[in-house]
Formats: structure tokens, sequence, C-alpha cells
């Protein structure tokens, strides 16, 4: 029984940024199997094009450690970024969530961004999704073009 599911959530998109391929393979499964439509990112610069040009509001399940540029740095980028932050939602996944600096924990408040604990229960990140998901913008975004 899919407990996750609904109408509304079928119709949305959540984009996965994580360096650990495993842990992009689980949600993936467990987030389509929820009825979301799921993107992958290997590092906070890959997703940066996906936030820039999809054309609907994602779920962005966000890993902090990352190479390239971690999720912090995505964060403050999309801070300055009105469309971005005002198309997506974000969450924030870390090992580290007792230990966040100062600033990134500012960020995560003006940003409206919870954090979830790595690692976390599958139940818990779909209910954490569904809750981001019910606070994407669903309109198709103006003048972007799409990602080939």
């Amino acid at each position: 029984m899919r407990t996750h599911q609904s109408p509304l959530e079928q119709a949305l998109d959540v984009l996965v940024v994580d360096d650990d391929a495993s842990f992009r393979k689980i949600a993936r499964f467990a987030l389509e199997d929820a009825g979301y439509a799921v993107y992958e990112a290997d590092d906070g610069m890959q997703s940066l094009q996906r936030l820039r040009f999809h054309p609907r509001g994602l779920v962005v399940l966000l890993d902090l450690n990352m190479p390239k540029l971690d999720g912090w740095g995505v964060l403050r980028i999309v801070k300055a970024e009105a469309q971005c932050s005002k198309r997506h939602r974000f969450l924030l996944m870390t090992a580290n969530s007792e230990a966040l600096p100062s600033a990134l924990v500012k960020l995560l408040g003006d940003l409206h961004v919870p954090v979830i604990a790595k690692p976390c229960r599958l139940d818990r990140m779909l209910d954490a999704v569904a809750r981001a998901a019910s606070k994407v913008e669903t309109s198709e975004a103006q003048g972007s073009a799409s990602v080939k």
C-alpha cells in the first residue's frame, strides 16, 4: 500500500542531489514508488543546471557534503537567485545535523529548509518530501529553457 501517494504528488518532480550513487538509487526507487518523477545529480554543480532550467518546481533532496559544490554552496546560490528560491523546496541531508555552522543554520532558516539526519528511514524521507511538495510552485516556469 502506498501511503505517501496522492494525485498532487504524482505530478511533482524530485531532484536527488548526492554523491553517493547507492543513496540516489534507493531514494529513486522509493520516490518513484510513491509516484514522483525523479531526477538525479551527483554534485551541486550538476544540480544548479536542473534548478535553473527545469520547467516545473522541484523538491530537492540535497546532501550537505559533496565534491565540486556542496549543499551549502548550492543554497547560497539559490538564495541569490530569486527564481530558484521561489520555485523549488529544499531538504538538506547530513550525517552531522547537530554540528551545523551558525551561518548555515541562518541560511536554512531564511530559505525554510528542514534538515534530514542521515542515515534516514525511507518513510521519514517520504513524509518530508510530501510536506515540501505541498509548497512547491507547480506552474510552468516562465522564460525557462528545457534541460537537454
